[in-house]
């Protein structure tokens, strides 16, 4: 099945902020077990930098576009992740789907290209 094989995390939750299921590139990227994520709120899930509220009633209605958030597992391990929120319906309910990216490897490469630029500026300094 396609779901199975997309290399993101994909989360399906309620409007009230509850994980109810869960593709397995989510269980390799939370480390844990289906029943690990499954009824776990979001908001011990995942958080935005200066503890913006990221589940608010607007955003969960509405969804939202690429937001980084930090990730936090059931261990309590976290990592840097993007988020993005789509809304649908069902015929019996309203939903969200939740696709989480780790953006670990993204971030460690945009430092590189910072460092690279600084060293090219202090050396370009130096000539």
């Amino acid at each position: 099945m396609l779901v199975e094989a997309i290399p993101v995390g994909l989360l399906i939750t309620s409007t009230h902020g509850v994980v109810e299921a869960a593709n397995p590139h989510s269980l390799i990227l939370f480390k844990c077990d289906y029943s690990d994520l499954v009824r776990r709120p979001l908001s011990k899930l995942f958080a935005l930098p200066h503890g913006q509220d990221l589940f608010n009633e607007e955003a969960m209605t509405a969804g939202f576009d690429a937001q980084e958030v930090t990730a936090t597992r059931p261990s309590g391990t976290s990592f840097p992740a993007e988020l993005i929120v789509r809304p649908f319906s069902t015929p019996t309910a309203s939903q969200l789907l939740m696709i989480v990216t780790d953006i670990t490897e993204r971030l460690a490469v945009e430092r590189m290209k910072k460092e690279l630029f600084q060293w090219s500026v202090m050396i370009c300094a130096l000539h």
